[in-house]
């Protein structure tokens, strides 16, 4: 099982890196998909949710869940919790920086590193991460202890399922 993984955002496609060997083992990319077919396939709602720290149907649902009680038209209801994600993704995903990646640039910015080159500095492209495994049971060795198999956990697109470490 590899011991690092790094989720990589490169030209607005995601990359899962082995980090001891470098070597790409799951994408978002479709025509590298295509390509290689031992490439395993990325979800592009995980790696966002990884890239912005939030998921954002958990955070319609738990801040937002008495709404569809309160409009009577499921259409209507759906059109507003759409329309608080688009708002949402709008106002957080447009948020670049943090209030410490701020105080940093501060503080680097009393150097004398030309401004863009902090700001460049201070963009995560990045992560740590961890892939969801199941381990199956494969029966008994020769001495009757069980024998088990880790693979990689999949959802229902046979996407690889990351975590942010």
């Amino acid at each position: 099982m590899t011991e690092k993984l790094e989720l990589q955002f490169e030209d607005n496609e995601y990359y899962l890196v082995d980090g001891n060997t470098n070597d790409t083992i799951g994408t978002t990319d479709k025509v590298l998909l295509k390509e290689d077919g031992n490439m395993k396939k990325l979800s592009l709602r995980n790696c966002e949710n990884i890239k912005y720290g939030y998921d954002l149907d958990e955070l319609v649902e738990d801040n937002f869940k008495g709404l569809r009680d309160c409009i009577s038209d499921s259409d209507m209801a759906e059109f507003y919790i759409n329309l608080v994600k688009t708002t949402i993704t709008e106002i957080l995903g447009d948020k670049k920086f943090s209030e410490e990646d701020i105080i940093q640039a501060h503080y680097q910015g009393v150097t004398d590193e030309p401004l863009y080159k902090v700001i460049q500095s201070l963009q995560q492209t990045e992560w740590d991460v961890e892939v969801e495994t199941i381990e199956y049971g494969l029966g008994n060795d020769e001495d009757g202890r069980p024998i088990f198999e880790t693979r990689f956990l999949l959802d229902a697109d046979g996407c690889l399922i990351l975590i942010r470490k």
